[in-house]
């Protein structure tokens, strides 16, 4: 089963609707290789043809991240992206300082796990979630 199905699937069986905006977010954000802000979705959508509008692709990147379909994340400009969330897990991610392409990449869960463990232990602190972001320059900007 492809992974739109599966994810439409698992909203469906949760009791909620599949509307075509909804339907177009979760298409469009499956489609991205990196994190991806609002405007840049809503802008992706309506080339698509699809009737959205801005404040429907808040409401509904609100509300995917709210029930774990997609993960927010934060870099150093401010501006809020969102990803699909990864089936186990989450993503980690390579930042070009000069062009700003974000590339995801896995790094290993044990070690992290680990670290997270140590960490906490050391500061009486219970780690929640961490982000983990490393900034360069991509091959192509190097």
């Amino acid at each position: 089963m492809k992974r739109t199905e599966f994810i439409l699937q698992s909203l469906r069986q949760n009791g909620h609707r599949i509307t075509k905006a909804r339907r177009a977010l979760i298409k469009a954000l499956l489609r991205t290789k990196q994190p991806v802000a609002a405007l840049e979705l809503h802008a992706r959508i309506s080339k698509s043809k699809v009737a959205i509008d801005r404040v429907t692709v808040y409401r509904e990147l609100k509300f995917l991240a709210d029930i774990g379909v997609v993960h927010p994340v934060n870099l150093k400009d401010n501006i809020q992206r969102y990803e699909i969330a990864p089936v186990s897990g989450h993503k980690h991610h390579l930042v070009c300082t000069a062009c700003k392409t974000v590339k995801n990449v896995n790094v290993a869960c044990a070690d992290l796990h680990n670290l997270e463990a140590l960490l906490g232990k050391k500061n009486n602190f219970i780690v929640r979630e961490h982000s983990l972001e490393f900034y360069g320059l991509c091959a192509h900007c190097a």
